[in-house]
């Protein structure tokens, strides 16, 4: 009984961040949409008797976790780990003796591209569709919500993307959002239709860091989502522009001085992009072009210049 499922990679259109509540958790109204970089995901249940106890087991279930990368951890601190003990814990399947997950790494790590968010909600899609839980894209979503504010999206497009998920799941999918609140309260939007150039150098950044360090920036610029929204449904690329807006890169360009060099060679590089942001809390900067042809000469241009430090991948935001 197993599933393979593709864990797409999203990218913040616009992001604005309020101040911190007493909760210690900051509120966001951001627009994502996932591209076509993705992860894949296999999950496989192996009926048989529950083991006693164990490293990495839930209830006698034996949770086993490989991949093609060694920087994918293998333990508890894994949000695919995490997606398949909510369901063991939650609803208590019976004779599984193992649950086995394989993940093959494409999304950069700890880039802002929600890999790690997009494996888990994987796996909580896997899982129910393995199990016959029947568990609704609504349900799904509340289930993510315990492991990351970007589970929920990343489940909502890989709804879109993954055909041999449930059809009333399929049904729920959506290749783009606008998130409020921690960003887990999800609005379906139209997406953009457009070629996505990324580029992430080998540093990492703390999300945690970031936003604890945003609030003590002055921030000038922020998008207006509502116009934002309106821009895509209109397909009014002046009026998107000028609010694809991440707020955060008031933090992180100052702070990470690798992300800052590397969005201004971007910007030297990319004729014809509509926009260069970075993604998330960083590292990663795309570029967003409407026309192919510019997009691959970009490409061309950044992967020349850049060293081997660098990924660079070219996708496009409709799968």
């Amino acid at each position: 009984m197993k599933i393979q499922l593709e864990a797409y990679a999203k990218i913040n259109l616009t992001l604005d961040v309020g101040k911190v509540r007493e909760d210690g958790m900051h509120p966001v109204d951001m627009i994502m949409q996932i591209i076509s970089l993705k992860d894949m995901v296999s999950v496989e249940i192996v009926p048989g008797e529950a083991a006693a106890s164990g490293l990495m087991t839930v209830l006698g279930t034996k949770i086993n976790i490989e991949g093609n990368s060694p920087a994918i951890p293998r333990d508890e601190s894994n949000l695919a780990f995490k997606a398949a003990k909510i369901i063991l814990e939650e609803f208590k399947p019976k004779d599984i003796s193992e649950v086995n997950i394989y993940i093959e790494k494409n999304i950069p790590i700890a880039a802002g591209l929600a890999g790690g968010s997009g494996n888990g909600g994987a796996v909580l899609h896997g899982l129910n569709a393995l199990l016959n839980l029947d568990l609704s894209m609504e349900e799904l979503c509340r289930l993510g919500e315990r492991l990351g504010s970007d589970v929920p999206f990343s489940m909502l497009g890989q709804a879109k993307g993954n055909t041999n998920l449930p059809e009333k799941i399929q049904e729920k999918g959506a290749y783009a959002a606008r998130a409020t609140g921690t960003g887990t309260l999800l609005e379906p939007c139209t997406p953009l239709d457009a070629w996505v150039l990324i580029s992430k150098p080998s540093i990492g950044v703390s999300t945690k860091e970031v936003y604890e360090g945003i609030d003590e920036f002055f921030i000038a610029r922020r998008p207006n989502n509502q116009v934002a929204l309106k821009a895509l449904n209109d397909n009014n690329m002046d009026d998107l522009r000028s609010n694809m807006i991440n707020v955060l890169e008031n933090y992180t360009l100052e702070v990470k001085s690798q992300v800052a060099f590397l969005k201004d060679d971007m910007l030297n590089l990319c004729d014809g992009a509509l926009k260069v942001l970075m993604s998330g809390s960083g590292p990663t900067i795309f570029a967003i072009f409407k026309d192919e042809k510019d997009s691959k000469a970009a490409y061309e241009k950044l992967r020349n210049k850049l060293s081997q430090e660098y990924v660079v991948e070219l996708c496009h935001t409709m799968i």
